[in-house]
């Protein structure tokens, strides 16, 4: 089906908002204000998000400090302890069906999560390059983007905040680095989706009748909204702040997310699938080092011999070339142009990679 273009209107219905910050910034109190004056809201709309529970999926015990708040304005609130990212796409699902406000508190533990299940899996220390694809991609984070995005629901999340740090050379020529803002410590995209993102932040200061006493406030400042509050900052903030944002929403009305159905798949090729072409990198690298150590290593006796196993162990951190074959492409890629120069006395470039034709020695060669 052919692309179209509709008339533009009030087409979004449900709030969804992202609070970000460091510990004690004063997130979770803020959220269940927000929750609390857009469930009234609802309430005298009529509307059935305005009757129903609100919904939280709580990973720091943050509900047990907060369900008096939402007990004393006659809302019940309904609790999911889980860190579980593969929980947060069916958590929205049953918010939706249910038509209930959901919390997401805090949205960090379950990116963490994500990628510690991920090297857990795998059997890995760390993540390489090649594995984005997969916890970004649609069956990774995609997916809970896309339903956070596109869900008939009013979704808030709360997440740590993360420095952003700039690299720059100083007046004597040393490489530094400083603090040059904040971010969701999530996935590196989180704060694109929310139609209003807020950073909170807490501040200390001398008490004017006391200075040996401090006080404390709490300032929400809006990074991003696609409302009328751009760049507003409030000290000591409640749901009032945010009320404009609400009213801009054509709620009981209309919601049009993202059309996720439509994909390029059909214009690729299927001999240009990434795992074809990753198998034929792969096999070629191996190629291309066992190659470089049988031609400079030829022979079977013990002084080759322990020459190629000091050699895999210095490239590859393994004397089994079993254990060689199961790294990933990153990892082989890395060890080959490491060991390149120290063996063929120059850099590793494509097309600069010719051996001599060792192949029917290879399998002879007891590694």
């Amino acid at each position: 089906m052919a692309v179209t273009f509709e008339d533009a209107c009030d087409d979004q219905a449900f709030a969804k908002i992202g609070l970000y910050g460091q510990t004690g910034s004063g997130k979770t109190t803020l959220v269940t204000s927000m929750a609390i004056g857009l469930h009234k809201m609802l309430a005298e709309h009529g509307l059935p998000e305005g009757k129903n529970p609100v919904l939280m999926a709580d990973t720091e015990i943050g509900s047990h400090w907060v369900w008096r708040a939402f007990d004393e304005a006659g809302i019940k609130l309904k609790v999911s302890k889980t860190r579980a990212f593969k929980d947060l796409a069916p958590m929205i699902e049953m918010a939706e069906d249910q038509k209930s406000i959901l919390l997401i508190d805090s949205l960090t533990h379950f990116w963490n999560e994500l990628l510690s299940s991920y090297l857990t899996k795998k059997g890995r220390q760390q993540v390489s390059v090649g594995d984005w694809q997969w916890i970004k991609g649609r069956h990774g984070n995609q997916k809970f983007s896309d339903a956070f995005i596109n869900s008939q629901a009013h979704l808030f999340w709360c997440s740590r905040a993360a420095q952003i740090y700039k690299h720059f050379v100083d007046e004597s020529g040393a490489r530094q680095m400083e603090v040059v803002g904040s971010k969701p410590k999530a996935e590196t995209e989180a704060g694109y989706e929310p139609s209003m993102l807020v950073l909170m932040e807490r501040h200390y200061f001398p008490d004017p009748k006391d200075p040996s006493r401090t006080k404390r406030s709490i300032t929400a400042q809006v990074v991003k909204d696609r409302g009328p509050l751009d760049g507003k900052f409030f000290i000591n903030p409640a749901f009032d702040n945010f009320k404009p944002h609400f009213d801009a929403l054509e709620l009981g009305g209309k919601h049009a997310g993202v059309d996720t159905s439509r994909t390029s798949e059909s214009e690729i090729p299927h001999d240009s699938s990434d795992g074809k072409i990753r198998r034929e990198q792969t096999a070629v690298c191996l190629d291309e080092i066992k190659g470089c150590l049988a031609k400079h290593h030829p022979r079977q006796n013990a002084d080759d011999r322990k020459s190629r196993l000091d050699l895999m162990e210095k490239y590859f951190g393994t004397l089994s070339w079993e254990k060689v074959t199961t790294l990933s492409l990153e990892a082989l890629v890395a060890g080959r142009n490491k060991m390149w120069p120290d063996m063929e006395g120059t850099e590793y470039e494509i097309g600069n990679s010719e051996l001599p034709d060792v192949k029917e020695k290879l399998d002879e060669i007891p590694f």
